[in-house]
Formats: C-alpha cells, structure tokens, sequence
C-alpha cells in the first residue's frame, strides 16, 4: 500500500531544508560580536548551567541570564559544541521554529504558495537575519509572545475548538 505526502507536509519539509541550509552551514562560522565576546567570557568563566534559580537572583537582565544558561545547558548536554555554536544556536533554532509556524499559520490549501513566499520573506529580512546570526537575548522572550498572540489567534478564529 503506497501513502502520498500531502501538498502542506511536502513544502514544510522543503521550506525546512531551505532553511536548515541557509542558517546551520554558517552559523558558527561568523565572527563575533562584542556582546558575544562579553558571553563567551562569562560561558568560559561558569562552571555549567547550574541552577535556574540563579537567573533571578543576579540583579543583571534577566533575558540575557535566560539566553546564557539555556546556551549553558545546550552545552553541557552537547559536549562536542562549540561556544559560539551554543551561544547562536538558541537564536537560530527559534527563528526556524518560527519560519514553519508562519508557513502553517494559515492551514488552507489555496494560500500555500503565499504562505510559502511569506515564509521566505521572513526569513530573508535584515532584522531576522541578524538575530539568527548573531546572539539577540530577547528572541527567546519574543517567541513565546508570538507563540502566546498565535495560540490567542486560533482561539478566536476557530469556534468550534474552544
């Protein structure tokens, strides 16, 4: 018995590699910025991830406390990763979380082709480029209010699931 992959699963997936193929070859192949000068010293400094109580306890931004223990600990779970893989990957695995969320927004066959293009332009602005490649504290905190005003979104729209 042979099972077609439907039209949306075949673009996720092909927007996936085009994306995958586009951040991950580069990602940690980019020099880097003062501000990640400043958190590699404070990765190389620590001696782990540690405790998450120790996020609220320091008197610093708290997004950047969040963004250096979740590279701390993709660290200590990867052993092999580099630093500066670490520190960008974070950044980057949320903006390609985004990019198929953008392209899954909509759920309608016939706005696939724009869904797709929409994808791509996101994907290709400045603003998202840069987060992706270098080190931005608040793309963690910037995905869950997007993922909280998306959930929001489908909740009105979608009567009958309330």
């Amino acid at each position: 018995m042979q099972r077609k992959i439907s039209t949306d699963i075949a673009l996720l997936l092909f927007l996936s590699m085009i994306v995958a193929a586009i951040i991950f070859p580069i990602l940690g192949k980019l020099p880097p910025t003062a501000e990640e000068h400043a958190m590699l010293s404070y990765m190389a400094d620590a001696a782990g991830a540690g405790s998450i109580a120790g996020i609220f306890d320091s008197g610093s931004n708290i997004f950047a406390g969040t963004y250096l223990h979740f590279a701390m600990l993709l660290q200590g779970l990867l052993p092999g990763l580099d630093c500066m893989m670490a520190l960008r990957l974070p950044g980057a695995a949320t903006v390609m979380v985004l990019t198929l969320c953008l392209f899954r927004f909509g759920g309608k066959i016939d706005r696939y082709s724009s869904s797709f293009l929409a994808s791509l332009l996101f994907l290709s602005s400045a603003l998202i480029m840069r987060m992706t490649f270098n080190v931005s504290v608040v793309i963690l905190p910037a995905a869950l209010f997007i993922f909280a005003l998306m959930s929001l979104y489908h909740w009105l729209h979608r009567l009958d699931k309330r």
